[in-house]
């Protein structure tokens, strides 16, 4: 088994109203866990910087499970597990512990890809750096946009949005997408799901348009996109209680 896990307190800058972990901010701690994860394999993004490669996550799929996120500063248990490794991609499962009760997990499909280019190539170049991985199927679920748009909101990329590579970071795709579900919603239901499929970057000064469509009750999809050029960034679904 190829397995990480770290414990993370929860922090400030991710905390709601009530003092609990946002669940939209659940995948900033997959993603740290991810890194130091890479890293031990001596494969984060700065080693593959230096051999003109990148990481590219295409795909994120989170499940909510407690009533009450973890509080602030509570301690997350955060585990990642190589489970899948294809030709092309790389498939980490994700889980979150707090006190002992399972808060959430997820699955993240990635590849490695020339960094000037964005051509992806061979996973399995990688693969023996990870001889323990258990290579079981990870089904990552599709999902189209659908429904009546009821609601828009406009964003500028900042400075602290960016990551490392200076685009937008991923983790910030699913708290813009659902920036413009209708409040009412945001603050009297449960994120119970999210899913969400990277298509292109963002940079610095882009303004991004966040729609939400109303595909059945209790659903949303949302799509994020440039209003410079009218490039889709990023699609996302997600289910609420």
């Amino acid at each position: 088994m190829e397995k990480f896990a770290n414990t993370y307190s929860v922090r400030s800058p991710e905390i709601g109203p009530q003092y609990r972990l946002r669940r939209e901010c659940v995948g900033f701690y997959f993603q740290e866990a991810f890194a130091e994860f890479c890293a031990a394999k001596k494969m984060a993004g700065y080693d593959m910087a230096r051999i003109g490669l990148t990481w590219l996550i295409t795909d994120a799929q989170i499940e909510y499970f407690e009533s009450d996120m973890p509080f602030w500063r509570e301690k997350v248990e955060t585990s990642v597990e190589a489970a899948e490794i294809s030709a092309l991609f790389f498939n980490a499962v994700f889980e979150m512990h707090c006190g002992g009760a399972l808060a959430a997990s997820g699955k993240y499909r990635a590849l490695i890809a020339d960094s000037n280019t964005r051509r992806p190539k061979k996973f399995s170049d990688f693969a023996e750096r990870f001889p323990n991985a258990e290579n079981r199927k990870i089904e990552i679920e599709k999902f189209e946009i659908k429904g009546e748009k009821i609601a828009e909101v406009s964003q500028k990329v900042r400075l602290p949005d960016l990551d490392f590579n200076r685009h937008l970071n991923n983790v910030r795709y699913l708290p813009r997408a659902i920036e413009s579900i209708p409040e009412n919603v945001r603050e009297q239901k449960i994120l119970r799901k999210s899913l969400v499929k990277f298509v292109k970057e963002a940079r610095l000064g882009d303004e991004i348009i966040s729609e939400t469509f109303a595909s059945a009750e209790n659903e949303y999809c949302h799509k994020l996109t440039r209003a410079q050029d009218g490039a889709v960034l990023c699609l996302a679904k997600t289910l609420w209680q």
